[in-house]
């Protein structure tokens, strides 16, 4: 088992460089099967009212726990690989029934970046989330919104 920061960490995957955030993302290095467990997250609960208090580049990795809770990296100097998952309007991965689990939905290849469907999350946020999670898609899926918004 890998742990980093708090996280599980499937030990096939590793951050580098991505396209589709414009920075980091999280890639498998192995080939990954489907239903397999990518990572878990862990890391510091924050209620809404702090959340303008830790920089803007961390709280846009942040996300929505519930009842106006965000999870935020532990480390705002480290970040857990985890919270570099960018979205896909066409994603490989996707939350099981425990909001903190990702899992593959289908087999993934080795070098292939592991993305995520922001908007199955934003459904059910509550409005004042909504400011922090609009921005242009540049996943290139011929489903592409080309902005993402909740």
């Amino acid at each position: 088992m890998s742990l980093i920061g708090g996280s599980f960490i499937n030990p096939k995957l590793t951050v580098r460089h991505s396209s589709l955030g414009g920075g980091r993302g999280l890639f498998a290095a192995r080939s990954i099967k489907k239903g397999e467990i990518l990572t878990i997250s862990g890391g510091v609960i924050i209620p809404r009212h702090e959340m303008n208090r830790i920089p803007a580049t961390v709280r846009n990795i942040c996300f929505f726990a519930g009842s106006g809770y965000y999870m935020c990296p532990r480390s705002f100097k480290k970040i857990s690989p985890d919270f570099y998952i960018n979205h896909s309007c066409s994603p490989n991965a996707a939350t099981s029934e425990n909001i903190l689990e990702i899992i593959a939905l289908r087999d993934i290849r080795a070098g292939e970046e592991i993305t995520y469907d922001y908007r199955t999350d934003y459904n059910s946020l509550e409005q004042r989330y909504r400011a922090w999670r609009r921005f242009k898609c540049r996943c290139g899926s011929p489903n592409c919104v080309k902005v993402i918004t909740a």
